[in-house]
């Protein structure tokens, strides 16, 4: 989440969209992207996530992806009808969220192939240490015991 929130204030640094003259809301901070819809996607597709890696059941993996995506609706829209935000900054919202969303869970999935790998090795290494090969530093094949 915390890498969420720098992604938005880096975009609130970069992009300087006024928010709408008639929004209801007394905020000073710029209009794209909605913060509260990039926050919420984030927040709420990373709980669906981990529902959904540890289910195998449809009518769970059904409700994992229904109730983000139900509190996500309900948050874009109650941007548009206060007026704090234009669609675009809505729509920016939600396509910058489930890009970083993505970018998370794909970058902890190649850290867990790594993991499984680098623990296969190590368990190849004591396999061959039992049977007496080490290979030293040098590439060689020594033979010790």
């Amino acid at each position: 989440m915390i890498g969420c929130i720098l992604i938005w204030e880096l975009f609130n640094l970069i992009i300087f969209w006024p928010r709408p003259q008639t929004s209801i809301t007394l905020t000073q901070s710029h209009s794209y992207p909605s913060g509260h819809v990039f926050v919420g996607v984030c927040f709420y597709l990373s709980v669906s996530f981990t529902i959904l890696d540890s289910t195998n059941k449809l009518d769970k993996k059904i409700v994992a992806w229904s109730i983000p995506i139900i509190l996500s609706a309900m948050i874009s829209l109650s941007r548009l009808y206060l007026r704090a935000h234009y669609p675009t900054d809505v729509i920016g919202g939600i396509v910058i969220g489930i890009l970083w969303l993505l970018t998370v869970v794909l970058s902890f999935d190649k850290i867990e192939i790594l993991l499984i790998k680098a623990e296969s090795s190590l368990k190849m290494i004591f396999k061959v240490r039992e049977c007496g090969i080490v290979k030293d530093p040098l590439e060689r094949w020594t033979l010790f015991g």
